[in-house]
């Protein structure tokens, strides 16, 4: 009815969003490039498309949503719990006529998981009564539906009979069942086992060793002092994919710009830029210096006549302290013009 109402242009649209929705038409879209690329046609451009599919996608899912509840109205009592649940959790009504249907499908629904439930819970009380503890183990660990919790009122009886039932006078073969059983039980934290049975090849004591972190009551039984961490049950919960590997860190490669730039001496007149660890340069650390590392003679006369007598005197008389220059000022720098301010005057 709802595609009746649509105009020609729109229905390929509307059909593309009932198969697959948004993504069947961006999928629709990208195969007719690659044919208009493939022929020599020019490309569509899929906006005004995309726009108008997202503007028909709620009306679309509501008539897909009314044509599935209408269905499932009709056939009830036939309907499998899954599709039932299904369309209940796709419910998008809109109107009073969806409305209606929803609260229908959402009656039977309910219906149902309350009928489930209470059978469970037959079954199990029925199983303790006639002394099947092994059963109702099983049956405990078996919900109608994953949201289902055991009821409490059986809790207590259940466990005490499991534990009773896990006695040294029962058969190894029929015990490890029990335990099996009981790991699997949703109230295999409150059972405690009467005692462990004679077994000569130790299967028992090592079954019983790996159940007591499901089982903490069996530590103390197999000389634990504390239970391990519980293993997880098959099949309760799907496992986790493996972690990729994690990659190192990529390198930093070093660009011409890290380089540390050295700082140019300072050239200015009657300025001394000695830093805080720097020692000041006497006359012997000057001459050495002039004289370079290889030895060669090519020191000034100068470094050589200031170096001769300072290396006599410090023979024979051992090492001398030298004083560090005093530095040159400039009479044209703001220092020396105030020390000539502040001087007194001189008669001339």
């Amino acid at each position: 009815m709802l595609f009746a109402g649509l105009a020609p242009e729109q229905r390929p649209i509307a059909e593309r969003l009932a198969a697959g929705g948004i993504p069947g038409v961006r999928r629709a879209i990208a195969e007719e490039r690659e044919r208009a690329r493939a022929e020599g046609r020019p490309e569509v451009s899929g906006d005004a498309i995309l726009a108008l599919a997202e503007q028909l996608a709620p009306s679309i899912k509501q008539a897909i949503w009314l044509d599935r509840a209408e269905a499932a109205v009709a056939q009830l009592e036939q309907l499998s719990l899954r599709d039932l649940r299904t369309t209940v959790a796709s419910a998008a009504p809109r109107d009073e006529a969806a409305r209606e249907l929803d609260r229908k499908l959402r009656e039977e629904l309910d219906r149902r998981i309350k009928k489930l439930r209470s059978n469970w819970e037959e079954q199990i009380t029925h199983a303790l009564e006639e002394g099947r503890v092994l059963q109702a183990l099983r049956f405990s660990a078996q919900p109608p539906e994953p949201t289902a919790r055991f009821p409490a009122a059986l809790v207590d009886r259940l466990a005490t009979a499991a534990g009773a039932a896990m006695a040294a006078s029962t058969p190894g073969e029929r015990w490890l069942a029990l335990l099996d059983a009981a790991v699997a039980s949703p109230i295999r934290r409150q059972i405690h086992p009467a005692g462990l049975p004679e077994d000569a090849t130790g299967e028992v004591v090592r079954r019983a060793r790996l159940a007591s972190g499901s089982l903490p009551a069996l530590a103390p039984m197999v000389g634990l002092s504390m239970p391990p961490p519980p293993k997880p049950i098959p099949g309760a919960h799907p496992a986790r994919p493996p972690r990729p590997p994690l990659r190192p860190p990529p390198r930093r490669s070093a660009k011409p710009h890290d380089k540390p730039k050295a700082s140019a001496p300072s050239t200015a007149a009657g300025e001394t830029a000695l830093s805080e660890n720097e020692k000041p340069e006497g006359p012997l650390e000057t001459a050495a210096a002039a004289t370079g590392p290889s030895g060669d003679s090519d020191a000034s006369p100068v470094a050589e006549a200031v170096a001769a007598p300072l290396a006599t005197e410090s023979s024979e008389h051992g090492p001398t302290e030298v004083s560090p220059p005093e530095p040159v000022v400039d009479d044209n720098s703001p220092q020396a013009a105030e020390e000539a301010l502040s001087a007194p005057p001189t008669d001339s």
